[in-house]
């Protein structure tokens, strides 16, 4: 079918357009909730290009649509937090757990502390020190975030942002920056 498709039509690559998107403001009349979702996608991508490939990259459409509006001109999206939670839920994340079939740890490379939780494995066992290699355990365990009530998507955004892999090590650590905030 593949070949049969091919001799047909002409194929013309379709690459993601971040120029395309815009600023999303979470709270409505609060410029201080803006969250630049070109940026956020272009951040995403290169991390998906240098542990998987170009070929993998995140299409501008899964961040398109938070303005749509109703046929009476009412905001069909009015709860734009909302919105952007259910983004990264429903579609990115899964998308995610299929290109790295199971390996958290990259999905951890890709949104950073806020989407994905690293936990260590030393806390779940009631023995206080245990011969972890005896057993082959790995020290570190990683774990989608609850998106409960509690989630804050504009921090576990800002988390994504400044996250930095330490060179050589593969370990992230934040940058300066977002440790003077704190």
């Amino acid at each position: 079918l593949d070949t049969a498709l091919r001799r047909r039509f002409s194929f013309e690559e379709m690459m993601p357009k971040p120029e395309l998107l815009t600023k999303i403001q979470l709270t409505k009349g609060d410029p201080k909730s803006d969250i630049d979702l070109k940026e956020v996608l272009k951040k995403i991508n290169d991390r998906i290009i240098v542990l998987k490939d170009r070929e993998h990259q995140i299409g501008h459409s899964y961040f398109m649509g938070h303005d749509d509006k109703n046929e009476d001109g009412s905001d069909k999206y009015p709860n734009k937090e909302e919105w952007l939670t259910n983004v990264f839920k429903d579609k990115i994340i899964p998308l995610l757990q299929e290109y790295f079939y199971g390996d958290y740890k990259k999905i951890y490379y890709v949104l950073g502390p806020g989407f994905v939780e690293k936990k260590t494995e030393k806390t779940i066992f009631a023995v206080e020190n245990p011969d972890y290699d005896e057993f082959d355990i790995p020290e570190e365990r990683y774990d989608i975030a609850s998106f409960d009530a509690e989630f804050d998507i504009k921090d576990a955004i800002e988390k994504m942002k400044v996250q930095k892999l330490d060179s050589g090590t593969g370990a992230t650590a934040e940058s300066e920056e977002s440790k003077d905030k704190e």
